[in-house]
């Protein structure tokens, strides 16, 4: 409701919104078009890259089967 009334008293206001097409030229639109992007993909690559180092880390400090068989044997 307040957005609605925004647009209908102050119009003029519209043009200040950065995602507008008209208001951005081609360049400028594009950039903001990647810019958004990138903040879109930063959680999926950071906690990625999270889950990624813990199953490394626990795949490689697990014994393998023929340490554990010698320690058997022992």
């Amino acid at each position: 409701m307040i957005a609605c009334a925004t647009v209908i008293l102050h119009p003029g206001q519209m043009f200040a919104c950065p995602g507008c097409g008209a208001a951005l030229g081609a360049t400028v639109g594009r950039g903001f078009n990647m810019s958004i992007y990138f903040l879109m993909a930063m959680p999926f690559l950071v906690f990625g890259s999270i889950i990624t180092g813990v199953v490394w880390a626990k795949r490689n400090s697990l014994p393998t089967k023929t340490e554990l068989s010698l320690h058997q044997t022992k």
